[in-house]
């Protein structure tokens, strides 16, 4: 009896081990694809984004479009191509530059973790002696609660050799507060390299005419530090950076040539001749970018015009 019981002691230790195993494996997966295994506790959950993202297609992109044409009458040869054209301009560089910033993130979240496990011994030595420090003069004198903490960050880009976990963690943590982010330290970037890539739209386009006076106001800020449209770009950077910070990342497209099952067609570009092959199929310009989620599937079709005959 005594044997029995012992054996089914040691299942009962083993069942519990393989259960805290498959908890924390499933808690790892969530963690590492929320695109299948969604954390329903999230706030930055990505079957909520994908309803704010049709939200701000239909919504935030059309009053973008309007504020355009306020800004821009038929009369300056500013057409609805040139504002849904501008307004995609805007989100997908809002899109390239965040992407850029995340990658610089997760590099420096390296360098951090990395440091802070190197330093950790004087880290807890320092921190205790500040801790005492300040209980002991708190009855004579106001001390500060805090303390600096310095250690060199390398800016030599790390394929290896950091805590991989504790990266995750940090990362899924941006995740979660990405939509409490200040982002605004990036809107001045976004400006100009929309400026820059408008102009080389328009120059590589012979097609494309814009009179004079667009040319002036774009390029000398009257457009792109309007207060709507400012607002708008903010809006942009703010859901990209929703996006990106997805566990894995959500993607758009934009770059394709040829049209194809991600591509809704909405017409086509009188002024773009075609240079061979079935003008029906050949993209002249993105109305909007196609979403994916991070496995891949497809969440909104791309909207685009095709060439001309």
């Amino acid at each position: 009896m005594k044997e029995e019981l012992g054996i089914l002691s040691v299942k009962d230790d083993e069942i519990k081990q393989l259960k805290s195993r498959i908890a924390f494996l499933g808690e790892k997966r969530v963690k590492q694809d929320q695109s299948e295994c969604e954390d329903t506790l999230s706030e930055n959950r990505q079957s909520k984004l994908e309803e704010e993202f049709s939200s701000f297609v239909d919504g935030t992109r059309m009053d973008a479009c309007d504020r355009f044409r306020e800004i821009y009458k038929p009369k300056d040869q500013f057409t609805d191509v040139h504002c849904q054209r501008l307004a995609c301009l805007i989100f997908e560089v809002s899109y390239e530059r965040m992407n850029v910033a995340k990658e610089a993130l997760v590099e420096f979240f390296k360098e951090v973790s990395k440091g802070l496990i190197q330093s950790a011994p004087n880290m807890s030595f320092e921190f205790t002696r500040n801790e005492n420090f300040l209980a002991k003069g708190a009855h004579r004198y106001p001390k500060p609660n805090f303390y600096e903490v310095r250690f060199p960050v390398s800016l030599m880009r790390q394929n290896s050799n950091y805590p991989r976990d504790a990266v995750d963690a940090l990362m899924l943590a941006v995740k979660e507060t990405a939509h409490d982010c200040e982002l605004d330290c990036f809107v001045e970037d976004v400006k100009a390299i929309i400026q820059q890539k408008w102009d080389s739209w328009r120059s590589k386009d012979k097609a494309v005419t814009i009179n004079y006076y667009i040319l002036y106001t774009f390029r000398y800020g009257q457009v792109l530090d309007d207060p709507k449209v400012v607002w708008y770009i903010r809006e942009c950077i703010k859901i990209v950076w929703r996006m990106i910070t997805q566990v894995p990342a959500m993607k758009i497209e934009y770059q394709s040539t040829q049209l194809r099952y991600f591509h809704t067609q909405k017409g086509c570009y009188r002024g773009m001749p075609s240079k061979g092959g079935d003008p029906k199929e050949e993209i002249a310009y993105y109305l909007w970018p196609a979403l994916f989620d991070g496995g891949n599937r497809l969440v909104r079709k791309a909207e685009v015009l095709c060439k001309t005959a």
